[in-house]
């Protein structure tokens, strides 16, 4: 359960939660964390009154009383508002969805204005294609002709979490995010400016009009949590922070005058920038050549939906020379999850390896451990394991590199079982317990990744119980990955300060 503090002053008071970070408070019109209560934390009173049905259920990250589940036909929170509740472009909604249906049925997550049969305010939904969509209206009867709307690309399929966003700014500048990733698609209706009622009526959670008479079957089903109404445009970044969507840079470290391949991840016409050290700026696969560390950017050429797709590239150049050292390692498959054993067969230096994985992820370990990564998607991987030799300082004196090719096939994503483990408390603050069965200490193993799948600590436990310190941990997401036996379980944790 997400935790708020109060601060009572008097008759008032003040909410601070952990998880909404200082920028994300400013233009904050109405946020409801819907931990078993239907109040507005932002501190404006946008406080929900009546609740026909919805009822407390299960967040993304299992906590009990964490969300609020609707049935689809006709559960809904009602919002009482205040002027504030209806503020001009530019907007911003924001929500954790878990849709529990695909019936052509319009399933609304959140409305300002809950009017009857008049179109006013703003609206955020599940479309009749299950896409995401966005409205503005101006006042007119129920119809295109009255209604702005963006229609996503990302099919939002049955019984999954996905965070969605809305950032209206004007009639045709409207931009959808699933789980922080800009969305393409297109526009639909002519509505002109936007409209509110003379006096304000409240909005809705669940439901986007007030007309229950006439067959209305407009209600979401499935759950939701965590939604946020902002009376300004968020960045890109800020969405991706309420995602827990970190940006992701692809990396590569190059010795200098050494030549890489740069992948844009599709097809299409790419415009690389900048130029310097690049063979093509429109290919997918350009060679690279840097003289210094250089980032590039590949930029697709929007689509009919005006969404371009985008990939960034952090060559890092290194004054090394080379040198051979005999490296070579083994690759030993569990699963998705890989082993990778170094062997050096000559007797040189060498400092620490530094393994590259292929999807985006490097770690550097000493020459005598084992590096392990999960692959969570399929595809074809180069991996490569880079030398660092030492000159008798402590100073890198030359790299020598291997690198070899694995296939990760969809069948081997997930293919282990669960275990019976505790990961607790969640989310943690100075010390973490994991707990397991007395059966299946045998060869069990704890690997703890930052959100990227970096490796954090990794120790065989001893005990049913084990405690790390986590006072060392930056605040943000983690993720507890224990195996034994052939089974393996994953805990998403996230640290507080």
């Amino acid at each position: 359960m997400k935790h708020k503090i109060f601060l009572m002053l008097g008759c008032c008071f003040l909410v601070i939660h952990p998880q909404a970070q200082s920028t994300l408070q400013t233009g904050l019109v109405a946020y409801y964390p819907l931990d078993g209560d239907i109040l507005d934390y932002s501190g404006n009173d946008n406080h929900g009154t009546f609740n026909s049905g919805a009822v407390p259920t299960v967040d993304r990250m299992g906590t009990p009383d964490g969300a609020y589940l609707f049935d689809g036909i006709d559960d809904y929170i009602f919002v009482v508002s205040n002027q504030n509740f209806e503020p001009q472009m530019p907007v911003t909604i924001a929500a954790w969805i878990l849709p529990t249906d695909q019936s052509n049925l319009l399933r609304p997550i959140f409305t300002n204005d809950d009017s009857e049969d008049i179109y006013y305010g703003f609206s955020l939904l599940k479309s009749t294609t299950d896409l995401l969509a966005a409205n503005y209206f101006d006042g007119g009867l129920p119809g295109p002709a009255a209604r702005r709307t963006r229609i996503g690309t990302t099919d939002l399929v049955s019984a999954q979490w996905y965070h969605v966003a809305a950032v209206i700014r004007d009639i045709n500048d409207v931009t959808l995010y699933v789980d922080g990733k800009e969305e393409c698609g297109s526009f639909s209706g002519t509505g002109g400016a936007l409209q509110y009622p003379s006096k304000p009526t409240g909005g809705t959670i669940g439901r986007d009009d007030a007309n229950l008479g006439s067959g209305n079957t407009s209600y979401f089903q499935g759950a939701i949590d965590e939604l946020r109404f902002y009376d300004r445009a968020l960045t890109e970044e800020e969405i991706r922070q309420l995602a827990e969507a970190p940006m992701q840079t692809n990396t590569i470290t190059i010795c200098a005058n050494e030549t890489a391949i740069l992948n844009a991840g599709g097809s299409g016409d790419y415009t690389w920038s900048p130029a310097v050290g690049l063979s093509c700026t429109n290919c997918n696969l350009p060679l690279v050549d840097p003289d210094v560390t250089t980032t590039y950017t590949a930029i697709r050429q929007a689509n009919s939906g005006g969404c371009p797709d985008t990939v960034t590239w952090t060559v890092n150049v290194d004054s090394c020379t080379q040198c051979k050292t005999g490296i070579d390692f083994g690759i030993f498959p569990n699963g998705s999850d890989y082993s990778f054993v170094p062997s050096v067969s000559v007797n040189i230096d060498v400092n620490t390896i530094r393994w590259d994985f292929g999807d985006g992820n490097n770690q550097l370990l000493l020459p005598s451990v084992a590096a392990t990564h999960t692959y969570t998607s399929p595809g074809t991987y180069q991996v490569c394991a880079i030398a660092n030799v030492g000159d008798g300082d402590g100073i890198d004196a030359c790299k020598d590199t291997i690198c070899k090719t694995i296939t990760v096939t969809a069948t081997t994503i997930g293919a282990q079982s669960s275990l019976h483990v505790s990961v607790y408390p969640n989310p943690v603050r100075h010390h973490l317990a994991i707990e397991l069965e007395e059966f299946q200490l045998q060869g069990a193993q704890v690997r703890v990744t930052d959100i990227r799948g970096r490796l954090i600590h990794q120790f065989q436990p001893l005990q049913a119980v084990s405690t790390l310190s986590t006072d060392s941990w930056a605040e943000g997401m983690y993720v507890v990955i224990v195996e034994s036996q052939g089974m393996r379980s994953h805990f998403k944790v996230m640290k507080e300060q």
